[in-house]
């Protein structure tokens, strides 16, 4: 994965903007925890510019009145965080020791927010709580708020993010035909992101025929047959930060039950789409999106409870296009947007793009074909 590499006062502007919150959130300090490797990175990214290539790393970034701190817990990670992160960074076998000695540093002794609160390791959260009674941490969601609207560098790298996701997608959908296995599919793809200077965001998804119906099929051996539904969600990550989209095709001629399917998707993703704007809640573009499939009838098969996700430096990033988020859309959001459905026996029918909410309205940053059939 290439390193984030912005510009160090990216960084420093973001800290002392979240210093600001959390004076008026009357937060002495922040934790901003990240999992192991790969699987949530975005906390400590954001703050550090570092992230753990090992799926055993635990990272944390702590931010108090006057310090800030990158912790870490595998010793050979720490050249490449001095590298990285423009701040100070140390290593430390028990995290919560670290997060301790940081706290002791600047004379923290009250009220601390946790950002990545829901994936803090218990022996984390005792050790803290054991050896400084003082310190009461507590959720918030203060860096989570922040990630969601993107600055214009945040908005530059997205933006090559999904250049070479679509770049991925057409070269799948040239392989999407008879007689070819399924991770043949998936291999072009990702070939075409690997010459870019990419990476897969995320575990790619690929399926043929029924299978599309797992909703979230991962790549067989199974060939692909004349007739077949294929569906392909996947997308890359340039220097962290990550794209996402799905597309749709039938292997050789469709039929007209599989068009009308296809179309009353698209239907839905243009409706979707076009209900982007600031001051929108994010359950209202959601209950647009989903409106055509209720009405067909086709809701009834459950499964589908939201109808996108924001995205950056991990693929699934607050806020939810779902019924029960009321957050308002603002400029400099990007959301992965998705109302999808499935039908058992006949296949998922699912397209996605990522769009930005602009100044006016929105601007759908993906630009391979839609229309594939």
């Amino acid at each position: 994965m290439l390193s984030l590499h912005l510009d160090h006062k990216e960084f420093r502007d973001r800290i002392q903007s979240l210093r600001k919150k959390l004076e008026e959130s009357r937060l002495e300090a922040l934790i901003a925890y990240s999992t192991c490797g790969d699987a949530l990175p975005g906390n400590v990214s954001y703050l550090s510019n570092f992230q753990s290539a090992e799926e055993e790393g635990q990272s944390a970034v702590v931010i108090t009145r006057d310090k800030e701190t990158l912790v870490i817990d595998i010793d050979w990670e720490m050249p490449r965080a001095r590298e990285d992160c423009p701040f100070e960074s140390k290593y430390c076998t028990d995290l919560s020791q670290g997060i301790i000695d940081t706290f002791r540093t600047s004379g923290v002794s009250g009220n601390v927010g946790v950002a990545g609160w829901h994936h803090l390791p218990a022996y984390v959260y005792l050790g803290i709580t054991e050896k400084c009674p003082q310190v009461r941490l507590h959720e918030t969601r203060i860096l989570q708020e922040m990630r969601a609207i993107k600055s214009r560098a945040e908005t530059k790298l997205m933006r090559e993010a999904a250049r070479i996701t679509d770049i991925a997608h057409k070269a799948a959908l040239r392989k999407m035909n008879p007689g070819v296995p399924e991770w043949r599919v998936v291999a072009a793809a990702e070939e075409a992101l690997l010459f870019e200077g990419a990476r897969p965001s995320f575990i790619s998804e690929f399926g043929s025929g029924t299978r599309t119906a797992l909703v979230n099929p991962l790549p067989t051996n199974r060939k692909i047959k004349r007739g077949d539904l294929c569906l392909l969600d996947m997308g890359a990550a340039h220097r962290g930060y990550r794209g996402d989209i799905a597309r749709m095709k039938v292997a050789g001629r469709p039929a007209r039950e599989q068009r009308d399917l296809m179309d009353l998707e698209y239907e839905c993703l243009k409706k979707a789409i076009a209900a982007v704007r600031p001051g929108a809640k994010c359950s209202d573009v959601h209950r647009i999106g989903k409106k055509p499939i209720v009405e067909a009838g086709y809701e009834k098969h459950g499964g589908w409870t939201a109808s996108g996700h924001s995205n950056g430096l991990e693929q699934h990033e607050w806020p939810f296009l779902d019924e029960h988020t009321d957050v308002l859309l603002q400029e400099g959001m990007i959301f992965c947007v998705e109302p999808g459905f499935t039908i058992p026996d006949k296949g998922t029918f699912r397209l996605e793009q990522m769009v930005l909410v602009t100044e006016t309205g929105h601007e759908t940053l993906t630009k391979c074909e839609i229309y594939n059939w």
